[in-house]
């Protein structure tokens, strides 16, 4: 791996409108109706902005979070304004950002705000360095699957969090290049055979594509580089408190390669989607295939650690995918 072309590829990948990596409305409804509601039980919030919120301890200290990986800063800029709405007034939000580029557009919207104070920007290779500090919260939203030396950040990371830390992410745990397993992908082209033709254009290659393509995403920058090392790793260096996890073989199909196609507002569409999600969690549920996508609250590892709040039987070990394992 060359790995400065890649840090190169990675930066140009993300440096024009961020607009264009908005989901479909097809992915939105999937994880409206069937990860929302999941992460709802499991976290006690309606929406991915409280469950990072909700990783804060209830203190009127001053409170210190750090971002892994901001991108464009509108989570951090939307997690600061909720703060204040609910009270927080002395907490201070540590930006780690690889691309210039992006870090300025955060810069932007915050001096916007008129928060300033309440933001501390580093530019950062997360592969490479971190910034010291102590954190009462640490989060990486979609970020993880960017990262190569994934052992070197989550040790980082751990050192990093305060004595009653958490370390909150939501991000992707399937196969690295966002490829399907084989259990999965064999699904996948089931779902080919059925499809609607309008459903098979793909607008990220501005292709119809008669079978599904299992493509690799990782051949260009740092996109999901070792994405199915993320869960076991977690496992290892730290313990779970709370845990959600879905997608599987249908997330790929609705999102923003294919799922432009799909039209919501059309109900053939729409009970095809519905149809194919209910599909995917019984998968799930069975075991048949694993998910692609987790939800997670952690902290420290302990000598007598609590089971976490999961949703059904879906643990952290459930939903582990072996590499070694045959479909």
């Amino acid at each position: 791996m060359d790995y400065e072309k890649k840090v190169e590829e990675q930066i140009n990948q993300y440096a024009n409108n961020a607009l264009r990596f908005f989901p479909p409305a097809a992915h939105k409804f999937w994880m409206r109706n069937f990860m929302f509601p999941k992460m709802k039980h499991v976290f006690g919030v309606p929406d991915y902005f409280d469950m990072y919120l909700s990783a804060l301890p209830s203190s009127e200290r001053s409170i210190s979070i750090l971002s892994i990986g901001s991108g464009d800063g509108q989570l951090e800029l939307e997690l600061a304004k909720r703060l204040i709405a609910r009270g927080y007034n002395d907490f201070k939000i540590y930006v780690t950002e690889l691309s210039e580029i992006r870090q300025r557009r955060t810069g932007e919207r915050v001096e916007r705000e008129g928060l300033e104070d309440k933001f501390e920007f580093h530019i950062v290779d997360l592969n490479r360095s971190f910034i010291p500090g102590s954190f009462d919260l640490i989060f990486a939203h979609h970020v993880l699957h960017h990262i190569v030396e994934l052992e070197f950040l989550f040790d980082r990371i751990s050192e990093a969090l305060a004595p009653k830390g958490v370390f909150a992410t939501i991000d992707i745990i399937g196969r690295n290049g966002h490829m399907r397993w084989p259990e999965a992908l064999k699904y996948a082209e089931l779902a080919w055979e059925f499809i609607p033709d309008h459903w098979k254009h793909n607008f990220q290659f501005n292709a119809f594509h008669e079978k599904y393509l299992n493509f690799d995403c990782s051949k260009s920058g740092f996109e999901g580089i070792r994405a199915q090392d993320i869960l076991p790793l977690l496992i290892e260096k730290f313990d779970f408190s709370r845990f959600v996890a879905g997608g599987g073989f249908i997330d790929v199909i609705f999102d923003r390669g294919y799922g432009q196609s799909i039209d919501m507002d059309n109900s053939r569409d729409r009970a095809l989607v519905e149809f194919l999600s209910c599909t995917n969690e019984l998968l799930l549920e069975t075991g048949r295939v694993k998910p692609t996508m987790l939800f997670a609250h952690m902290i420290k590892k302990t000598s007598a650690p609590k089971e976490p709040m999961i949703w059904g039987r879906m643990s952290p070990e459930f939903a582990l995918r072996p590499v070694e394992s045959p479909p």
